[in-house]
């Protein structure tokens, strides 16, 4: 992409909803939201207009009311008053946050370049997205959506940063090893599905054995947190379909 066609897509962006506002300044509407302190003085607190913190407000309450098909809030943990939560659920580990500018930066290209692409993987991924980790599964009977969403995925992070795991019979008689190239890979017998997420390395525990030296990378909360931050800040992104 060329510096002019960098230039409209900030001319672009600054005409639109979308990445009006950064991250940390609706994290922190949703976050003086969530202590009852007023739309109002909460948008005067920090510089938004009322319309759009009503209209981000808005967004992230249906965000926190999404659930699976097993009727589990699929974005946020239950609240035990029964409260919902606005505040998305954010990675404890600070080194997760690394990938986060990279993540906003090569999505908003993506979506400039490719809306199709960023509507269709946004879609899969909040109607897919599991619950109690950050992946994105696919059934076999499904692994054209998998090729499409790993070029999708290629596109916001290098191929290192994500982590496939299934079962070894399962991806070689599916997929060419070209297709996923430098992603990581741990095989896993028990999984009949093609999982998919942001690569994280295993904290080890150097004074136990509970983490095996063969399985270093877990899924990262990023992933989750990524796409609940842009599914409030999209306004462009439909949100309450039914699941797929």
């Amino acid at each position: 992409m060329t510096t002019q066609d960098l230039s409209n897509l900030a001319s672009n962006q600054n005409n639109e909803f979308f990445m009006r506002y950064g991250v940390n300044t609706v994290q922190q509407l949703l976050s003086l939201s969530d202590m009852a302190i007023s739309l109002t003085e909460a948008a005067t607190t920090l510089n938004i207009s009322r319309d759009d913190a009503e209209a981000l407000v808005e967004r992230a309450y249906k965000i926190s009311n999404i659930i699976n098909t097993r009727d589990k809030l699929r974005f946020i943990k239950a609240d035990p008053l029964e409260r919902i939560v606005l505040t998305p659920l954010q990675p404890q580990e600070q080194r997760d946050y690394r990938l986060l500018p990279h993540l906003n930066t090569n999505g908003s290209i993506l979506r400039a370049k490719s809306n199709d692409d960023w509507q269709w993987f946004m879609k899969t991924c909040y109607q897919k997205i599991s619950v109690s980790k950050a992946y994105i599964s696919f059934p076999k009977s499904k692994v054209e959506d998998f090729k499409r969403f790993i070029g999708i995925a290629t596109q916001l992070l290098p191929a290192k940063n994500w982590l496939i795991n299934t079962d070894d019979k399962l991806i070689d008689t599916s997929i060419d090893k070209d297709e996923y190239q430098g992603m990581r890979y741990q095989q896993n017998l028990s999984v009949s599905t093609f999982r998919i997420g942001i690569a994280s390395r295993e904290v080890r525990d150097l004074s136990s054995n509970c983490v095996s030296t063969k399985n270093t990378w877990k899924y990262s909360p990023l992933f989750r947190f990524f796409i609940h931050m842009m599914l409030i800040m999209d306004d462009s992104l439909t949100i309450g379909e039914d699941e797929p």
